[in-house]
């Protein structure tokens, strides 16, 4: 019994503890506070950011909890913000803040692959849909960016400290993709298309090969395949020569004019590159993975 009543009064003390808090933050919440809560939990990964930044100067995770319940509380964070930093406040390894920073790269590559996936479409380019992508995704680039820059401020064990670069890599990857694609769809709305015949075929295989090897470049996906990505973008390859030097050929001949054969060749050309870059990333993202999986 008396085991029971300690329980209940250190309940009831823990209650009024954050009662306390929660009136104090109220009174106390200004303009400033507001906008660095904001800031700091504007996307998932600023909250794990925020979370494990507070926790590392606190050192204790327990602390951070409990000022983060009052702050949902006195309704200066919602309770999806607060999720974020609450995770931070528990990675207690750097292990665990590479997971993070990887899973975010999926979600980097998962708007990448988006994006190449609509400038492969055949129909009229969504370019503002575009352009919507490409800055969300530089958002999460930013602050993937900011969150490698502590965790090496930090301290991290040397076999950690050497998989940044391949997380950094993986990033420009996908930006260098995303920026292709956006491109691609830019070009396509100017571009008028070659119908018919056997160049406007082999232009649709070209997509369609391109479409395969974007669609199973998803390095977070259980059927991922490093070796079947490698020879898809080979046959990608394969087809990108054999278009180019029809193109080439037709031109020379008179059956495309100038500027349409520059243009088409331009946009084959960042077609290939964005293929290439896309597969890249996946590979990258997915030795990362398997590397933190031996940690």
């Amino acid at each position: 019994m008396a085991k029971l009543g300690g329980l209940l009064g250190g309940i009831g003390l823990f209650l009024l503890g954050m009662h306390l808090i929660t009136d104090g933050l109220k009174t106390a919440a200004g303009g400033a506070l507001r906008n660095i809560l904001e800031n700091g939990t504007r996307t998932p990964l600023r909250g794990i950011l925020s979370g494990a930044s507070i926790t590392a100067v606190v050192q204790s995770s327990s602390a951070v909890t409990v000022a983060i319940i009052g702050f949902v509380n006195a309704g200066l964070m919602t309770l999806a913000q607060a999720t974020g930093v609450i995770y931070g406040s528990n990675v207690g390894t750097p292990s665990l803040a590479m997971k993070a920073l990887s899973l975010e790269l999926g979600r980097i590559g998962e708007i990448s692959r988006r994006m190449c996936g609509r400038a492969l479409e055949e129909r009229k380019q969504d370019t503002k849909a575009q352009e919507t992508d490409r800055n969300a995704l530089d958002n999460l680039v930013n602050a993937v960016g900011e969150f490698a820059v502590l965790m090496r401020q930090n301290g991290m064990p040397e076999a950690l400290s050497k998989l940044l670069p391949i997380a950094m890599r993986v990033s420009r990857n996908y930006t260098e993709s995303a920026e292709l694609a956006e491109n691609v769809s830019q070009a396509v709305s100017r571009l008028e298309a070659i119908k018919g015949g056997e160049l406007a075929e082999e232009i649709d295989a070209f997509h369609t090969k391109l479409n395969e090897l974007v669609n199973m470049s998803n390095a977070l996906a259980q059927d991922f395949s490093y070796e079947a990505g490698r020879r898809v973008m080979a046959e990608v390859l394969e087809i990108y020569g054999t278009l180019k030097n029809h193109l080439l050929t037709a031109g020379g001949e008179g059956a495309l004019s100038v500027r349409s054969l520059v243009d088409t060749l331009d946009l084959i050309s960042n077609l290939r590159r964005m293929g290439e870059e896309v597969e890249e990333g996946a590979r990258y993202l997915s030795d990362l993975n398997v590397q933190l999986e031996n940690q």
